[in-house]
């Protein structure tokens, strides 16, 4: 009497019936053939299909401003979401594909239907939950904001009144009418919801002024939009179907080796694509209070300390933290209404106390740390340029910061500061200026000046400093603005302009004079 075996698979399970017995031979001889040509056909080896030993893994996407950029021929080339999935499919060992969808609801419909492996910029709820697998970590967090066309100015921020009664858009298939209703509630604030499958459909009947709101991403706000009110926020993730565990385990390993090298990389990502938003533009109500009650910012900058600030061979203010106060103001719209007055200091002392008495609005380049805070009455804005440090000596190079000589220029604030804090063990020799500080080294009343890194090879350049050697000191140096204790409108303004431009814009700015300072020694 033969023996037969029935093979039955479904949902990744796989069951051997026993229907009468056989020769054990025999049976385990079929039974590797079966199993084998199961897992053939099963789609991608349980990973997507296989190429080089690599996953081919599928990934819906839809193009949208800052987050998936195409080109030309409708293919992913940048935006926040690109790069973070492209970096963990490095870490992962995957070979990304790109499926085009037309919407977020059609993205999830691919994922449902199996003919992607992966959506993105999913925020997580209960219900979501138990249809797919979410990692461990998101790929951002996103705000959610009421805007109106910037030309639009019947509704405004924190006037409630204004508001109800009017239409807002809102896309179909996502959170974001949750959170607005709590808010309605919450604000007592009554509104007529419109639903869109498709973002663009949206925007276009705001502009048209057939709804008077759009309730959208803080992310992917466009420039002719206003913020209005924030309504939510959430984390989202990078998420694929429940039949696809190994995928979320993947991203798991990536983020984990990712963030234990770089704890900061997907910060910065998020900054160098969302700083410059809609959101970003809009000024909040200390800031707006300080262009209405000021005509003139009147700065501050440090003489012959290129690349940042110095005069040039006519008196004229140049360098690259000039540069970054015009851009800001140019940046914010801000020509019409504030005039900006430069003011020269060769002693940084002057400079701060011009700060605290009100003889100037803002004092750059400057470094701002409690130990500052302790001599003046300054607080310290954004950092925008973060550059290395060098230690200059003479001789052989031996270094234990205990009983040091640092020499320090005695109009330099920010070297004085920077010793005080990174290198309290030391003895602090003063000279009045930079080229002072090299002849301490070279006679020995000193043995180390601390150096921007950018300016060593100049500042070094004199036949008589060749002696002087330099290396890499532990602790990079920040720079900053410095504002009165209580200036802080002007303060949150000018971050607000930084943000705005970037550290790109700085940097590459600074490194445009990075040459020039030794005509001005």
């Amino acid at each position: 009497m033969k023996k037969v075996w029935t093979f039955l698979s479904g949902k990744g399970r796989m069951k051997l019936i026993r229907h009468c017995p056989e020769s054990s031979g025999k049976v385990l001889s079929r039974m590797i053939v079966i199993i084998c040509t199961a897992l053939l056909l099963l789609p991608g080896t349980l990973s997507g299909t296989e190429k080089n030993g690599r996953k081919v893994v599928r990934i819906a996407y839809l193009e949208f401003n800052r987050q998936m950029i195409v080109d030309e021929n409708n293919t992913p080339v940048a935006g926040y979401a690109y790069e973070y999935i492209q970096t963990i499919g490095t870490y992962a060992g995957w070979d990304v594909k790109y499926i085009p969808c037309a919407s977020f609801f059609d993205s999830v419909r691919l994922l449902r239907a199996g003919k992607v492996d992966l959506i993105y910029e999913v925020s997580y709820t209960e219900e979501r939950a138990k249809e797919f697998l979410y990692p461990s970590e998101p790929m951002g967090y996103e705000y959610y904001y009421l805007y109106s066309s910037a030309a639009y100015t019947s509704i405004a921020p924190g006037d409630y009144a204004s508001m109800n009664g009017k239409k807002v858009g809102i896309t179909s298939g996502t959170i974001l009418k949750d959170f607005l209703k709590e808010w309605c509630r919450k604000k007592n604030v009554r509104l007529e919801f419109v639903e869109y499958e498709e973002i663009p459909k949206k925007e276009a009947d705001l502009f048209a002024g057939k709804i008077d709101l759009d309730l959208e991403l803080s992310m992917l706000a466009k420039r002719n939009l206003s913020a209005i009110e924030k309504v939510g926020s959430s984390a989202y993730y990078l998420v694929g179907a429940r039949e696809r565990p190994d995928l979320i385990e993947d991203i798991n390993a990536a983020t984990e080796k990712i963030q234990s090298n770089d704890l900061f990389y997907f910060s910065r990502l998020q900054e160098r694509y969302f700083s410059n938003t809609a959101l970003s533009r809009n000024l909040t109500i200390e800031e707006k209070k300080w262009v209405e009650n000021h005509k003139v910012l009147r700065v501050g900058y440090f003489n012959n300390y290129l690349p940042f600030s110095t005069r040039d061979g006519k008196g004229n203010p140049i360098g690259a933290g000039i540069e970054t106060i015009r851009e800001i103001i140019r940046a914010l719209k801000l020509e019409n209404q504030l005039k900006v007055e430069f003011t020269c200091y060769d002693d940084q002392k002057e400079g701060y106390k011009a700060v605290e008495t009100g003889k100037v609005d803002l004092m750059l380049p400057a470094y701002i740390s409690n130990s500052v805070k302790k001599d003046y009455q300054l607080i310290g804005g954004k950092v925008f340029a973060s550059l290395a440090c060098d230690l200059a000596y003479s001789g052989d190079y031996y270094w234990k910061t205990r009983n040091k000589r640092i020499g320090v220029n005695r109009n330099n604030l920010m070297q004085y500061y920077y010793c005080k804090d990174y290198h309290p063990d030391c003895k602090i020799v003063f000279y009045n200026d930079v080229q002072g500080c090299f002849d301490g080294l070279l006679n020995g009343t000193s043995d180390g000046t601390f150096l921007n890194a950018i300016r060593s090879d100049g500042l070094l350049k004199p036949n008589k400093y060749h002696s002087i050697k330099t290396v890499r000191a532990r602790y990079d140096f920040g720079f900053q603005m410095a504002f009165a204790e209580d200036d802080i409108g002007l303060m949150l303004l000018m971050d607000r302009g930084l943000t705005m431009l970037g550290h790109d814009f700085v940097n590459k700015t600074a490194y445009s004079y990075s040459g020039i300072f030794i005509l001005f020694p």
